[in-house]
């Protein structure tokens, strides 16, 4: 009786359409399932933001989409059907179906899918739009043990996708070597793909690891010094610097002890925009026009001196690079030759995040070069530009400098310490939280928008105020890291000794201090919006200074200038800090700030401080061509007259805070009432009448007076505080 031959398998080329047909089918109903949600989330955004519904940004949503298919979906179809192939293939064989193609393809898309989100969440979790800890992955997490949890299950993410592909690569490659040989044996052919799954993996590591490094030449010293100023939204001093009281950051409290570090500097006002503004001129928002977060276009002209401007005329390259909250430096005219940030504070923000939260496969896809070349607006998303991503940017900017590139001006943006506070699972774990968002019953988010809508929200217990700052932490934690990698490739670059770091905030932020709210921009009373860090890399000084006098960010931009060698310009309001590394006393400077945020509700016992939020929304989506976000002007006078404004010296702080019927003026004794918790204006007549007409002359004539102006007798220095 003679045996029949084994039935060969079909050839690839019958497979792969329907393996291909089926993959596209799948990436389709993705697609759909992306569009439906985008489509259910539109009503919320037009009611809120109607220029959002102008023919420009509609044709820009219709525009999106068909660009997130054809150049998302479709693309990244085709490469996993050739990477699922294989895999099919064997698995079908020897007769393969139809239904069997299709539910071993439909099966293996779905793996790849749950392998791609659980990646996200293990290594790039600010991808996950929403998540918290209730995210199934960490609370599939908490079931596994430690070694499972920190070892083996991110190793197994990285490796399964590096197997699937060095064996399809192998698989593809024995079919090409079969061509040539058809004797070969199946042996043959195994022992061929064993050995070329050994010879991807070692070229897979060879390719990950780093070359030997020779002593790398020192990069040539340039006339004058670079110039990079790091910049963290919401940085607060007492979580940094030489006054932290824990080990959050020891990048920046090692950069504190051995620079020069200014102990008590203050924003002149507490929002981001402005802020920023204010740094980068040198002066008062009342002078370069910004007062809060949503600026009209004709609030932006380019009227202000700049500290890129400066630099650039005097043959500085000058860059801004920013993550999520560094949108705002598109419509800054600031002189930057190169700007690199994330889209924000516009209609096409809202809607490339949308279209990101809504396509699943859009944040790998951009995230490659290919994507990023084929969707740049898209790659601009704030969810994809990460603080670790900009900090990348900023090492292959520093790894491409010719030796005979000019000297630099940079700004580096990061939100690491925004709300809400979005941390990557090291840094969580780093302040003992171990995932468990969500587990005291709080959401950043959720509570601002509900504290906003009803001042008697009920408020929060001492352990969830004491989670929301283990989550501020954990963004310190995170800016350090990132502030940790830039300066290490300026050393190994050369480039440290000839190059003035200076690492601040825009403004600071309240973590629900004395029944204060959750934020900045909202009040002035206490130090937490207003107080930031200031710390100073200056090369050739080897001697640390701390300076215990008082400063303000306008400052920044003069002392920088100076510091080059170069005058800062009549209109900056700010004066150079340059004679305090010399040793001068004092300069006997106060700090003029005021609130930023839009008609925000206050809380002041027995006084009645203005609370009219408009019955509207008082900001709209602009016709500009990016629909960015702005006041609408019928709001533009009403929101001056709801900011508080506030006069600072070494021991004494003066707080106006609009009121319903009268003006609400309080003096706090900064010695023995850091907190700002007592008016002790009846106890202190004299101090109150001199501050409150220095503040007066400010606010009306915008004369900025400074100590010796304030107290001509010097300033009096507050009684010790009684015991209790």
């Amino acid at each position: 009786m003679t045996t029949p031959d084994r039935p060969s398998p079909p050839p690839p080329s019958r497979i792969f359409p329907r393996v291909l047909a089926f993959v596209l089918i799948w990436q389709t109903l993705q697609f759909a399932g992306g569009l439906l949600s985008f489509i259910s989330l539109w009503p919320v955004a037009k009611a809120g933001f109607d220029g959002m519904a102008s023919p420009a940004i509609r044709a820009d949503i219709i525009r999106g989409h068909a660009s997130v298919f054809f150049l998302a979906h479709l693309p990244a179809g085709v490469l996993l059907a050739i990477l699922l192939h294989p895999l099919v293939s064997i698995w079908s064989a020897p007769r393969p179906s139809t239904w069997s193609l299709a539910w071993r393809t439909f099966l293996l898309c779905s793996l790849t899918a749950l392998i791609a989100s659980a990646s996200m969440v293990q290594f790039k979790p600010w991808l996950m739009q929403g998540m918290d800890a209730n995210h199934w992955y960490f609370s599939l997490q908490q079931l596994a043990p430690d070694w499972l949890r920190n070892r083996t299950l991110p190793f197994l993410l990285r490796a399964l996708p590096i197997t699937a592909a060095a064996f399809s690569a192998s698989w593809y490659l024995v079919r090409a070597l079969r061509r040539i040989r058809p004797a070969w044996s199946d042996g043959t052919n195994a022992a061929t793909a064993s050995a070329v799954v050994a010879a991807s993996f070692g070229a897979l590591q060879l390719a990950s690891s780093p070359l030997p490094d020779d002593s790398p030449t020192p990069a040539p010293s340039p006339s004058r010094p670079n110039v990079l100023v790091i910049a963290s939204d919401s940085l607060r001093a007492d979580f940094t610097g030489p006054d932290s009281t824990d080990p959050l950051a020891p990048t920046l409290r090692h950069l504190a002890d051995k620079g020069v570090s200014f102990r008590q500097c203050f924003a002149p006002i507490n929002g981001s925009i402005p802020g920023m503004a204010s740094l980068l001129t040198g002066q008062y928002p009342h002078t370069h026009g910004l007062r809060h977060d949503f600026p009209s276009p004709a609030d932006l002209s380019p009227t202000s001196p700049s500290l890129a401007l400066t630099l650039r005329s005097h043959g500085y390259e000058t860059a801004v690079l920013g993550d999520a909250g560094a949108g705002m430096f598109d419509s800054l005219p600031l002189g930057f030759d190169s700007i690199e940030t994330a889209d924000g504070g516009c209609a096409r923000a809202v809607l490339s995040e949308s279209l990101c939260a809504a396509h699943p496969i859009l944040p790998l896809w951009l995230l490659s070069p290919l994507g990023r070349s084929l969707l740049p607006a898209l790659a601009r998303s704030a969810p994809l530009v990460s603080p670790e991503s900009i900090t990348d940017r900023v090492v292959q900017r520093l790894d491409s400098r010719p030796a005979d590139a000019p000297p630099f001006f940079w700004t580096v943006y990061y939100s690491c310490t925004r709300l809400p506070f979005t941390n990557s699972p090291r840094q969580l774990r780093r302040n003992g939280l171990n995932h468990q968002l969500g587990t005291l019953g709080f959401n950043p988010d959720t509570w601002i928008q509900n504290l906003a809508a009803n001042p008697n929200a009920s408020p929060l217990s001492p352990r969830d105020k004491e989670f929301v700052r283990a989550l501020y932490a954990g963004g310190i934690n995170r800016l350090d890291d990132c502030v940790t990698r830039v300066i290490a490739k300026l050393r190994d670059s050369g480039a440290w000794d000839h190059t003035i770091v200076l690492v601040t905030g825009d403004h600071g932020v309240e973590l629900l201090e004395n029944l204060r709210s959750l934020g900045s921009g909202a009040s002035c009373t206490g130090e937490e919006s207003l107080h930031v860090p200031a710390i100073l890399h200056l090369p050739g000084t080897t001697t640390p200074a701390a300076i215990p006098h008082l400063v303000r960010t306008i400052d920044f931009a003069p002392t920088l200038l100076d510091l080059c060698g170069l005058p800062s310009s009549p209109s900056m309001e700010g004066v150079s800090l340059k004679p305090y590394v010399s040793g001068t006393p004092s300069l006997g400077l106060a700090a003029f700030s005021e609130s930023a945020q839009l008609f925000p509700t206050r809380s002041i016992p027995g006084e009645s401080p203005l609370a009219s939020p408009p019955a509207e929304l008082p900001v709209t989506a602009t016709p500009s061509p990016d629909g960015r976000f702005a006041l609408k002007p019928q709001f533009s006078a009403p929101a001056l007259q709801h900011k508080e404004r506030t006069l600072r010296t070494e021991h004494w702080k003066l707080v106006f805070t609009p009121g319903q019927r009268f003006d609400i003026v309080r003096l706090y004794d900064l010695r023995n009432d850091p907190g700002c918790t007592t008016n002790v204006a009846p106890l202190y007549p004299e101090i109150f009448s001199s501050m409150k007409d220095k503040l007066w002359s400010w606010m009306r004539d915008h004369h900025d007076s400074r100590i010796p102006e304030i107290f001509p007798s010097g300033e009096p220095t507050p009684k010790p505080a009684r015991p209790s």
